[in-house]
């Protein structure tokens, strides 16, 4: 009897595992994708997204427009796929709770009668998997208005929010625009006014310090949970706790080591950052020099 049971959970989970596999894969893809991007923009001002360059390799702007083109369809099948996994543990936590496939209430069942559960699950006139009208449509039903949502949306409002394409974005537009505000369409950033200018200046100077050593983050990580970045110290923190409270204060997040990812684009502004405070100090050296002569 148990195993009946056991046959029917296994294949719900089994189908949301491979679904689960399937978005994994199609993030890996998008890193390799991201990867061939922010390559092909080391090797030329990568401008094509933004406006005519003389300076620009035309076959390489046009294999990174490509590649881009490429990441937002896989932006689409990552968005599918998790629908269809969503909707899979939906049916499942609905079945399981002794609800239709699709959330309705069932003919009600006692679930001190074991005889009774079995024949839910297996393939009497009680079995809820077989007796929905429409089982197969209603999974259609229910990935179909979830993507015909997201397709509904313009193509900022699908890529620009979707984390990874806005760091991928982010990254490419770093290479060649150094100490710029990021900017989709290349358009400059307009603050409001001069003191959040400064304000702007004067967090990003603060922020290239490890809130944990005080030191400045050249080897960075920054945390999928909370966004919080931490300098190598964040690993020794770490231990061998399994997670920790996030170590910035006010932060009610914890942070395992599966959280912490290499951050380089952080890592290329600490380093910008450290050289231009080098070049102010030789240049205030060179002043005070001047000055005692």
């Amino acid at each position: 009897m148990n195993r009946s049971i056991g046959v029917f959970s296994t294949a719900f989970a089994q189908t949301i595992s491979d679904t689960a596999n399937v978005a994994e894969n199609i993030k890996t893809a998008m890193s390799s994708c991201e990867s061939g991007i922010l390559d092909l923009g080391t090797l030329t001002p990568a401008d094509a997204l933004y406006s005519a360059n003389p300076d620009s390799d035309p076959m390489t702007n046009e294999t990174i427009m490509k590649l881009m083109k490429g990441f937002e369809q896989l932006v689409d099948a990552y968005v599918v796929t998790k629908a269809k996994q969503t909707a899979v543990e939906t049916m499942r936590r609905n079945l399981i709770g002794g609800h239709k496939a699709d959330g309705s209430a069932a003919d009600p069942v006692d679930s001190t009668d074991m005889d009774a559960l079995i024949d839910r699950f297996d393939g009497a006139k009680k079995d809820v998997l077989l007796n929905v009208l429409g089982f197969s449509a209603y999974f259609d039903a229910t990935v179909a208005k979830d993507v015909k949502a997201w397709n509904k949306k313009s193509p900022e409002e699908k890529y620009h929010t979707f984390p990874a394409y806005h760091e991928m974005r982010e990254k490419l537009w770093d290479i060649n625009h150094h100490n710029e505000p990021f900017s989709f369409d290349g358009s400059a950033v307009v603050q409001n006014g001069d003191e959040d200018e400064e304000l702007a200046i004067v967090g990003e100077h603060l922020n290239i310090k490890c809130p944990i050593g005080a030191k400045p983050m050249e080897i960075a990580y920054t945390s999928s949970a909370c966004k919080h970045s931490f300098g190598e110290a964040i690993m020794t923190y770490l231990g061998n706790y399994t997670q920790i409270e996030c170590p910035v204060a006010g932060c009610n997040k914890y942070l395992k080591k599966s959280d912490l990812k290499r951050d380089k684009v952080l890592e290329r502004r600490v380093r910008r950052q450290l050289e231009k405070e080098r070049e102010e100090k030789e240049m205030e050296d060179n002043d005070t020099s001047e000055i005692v002569e």
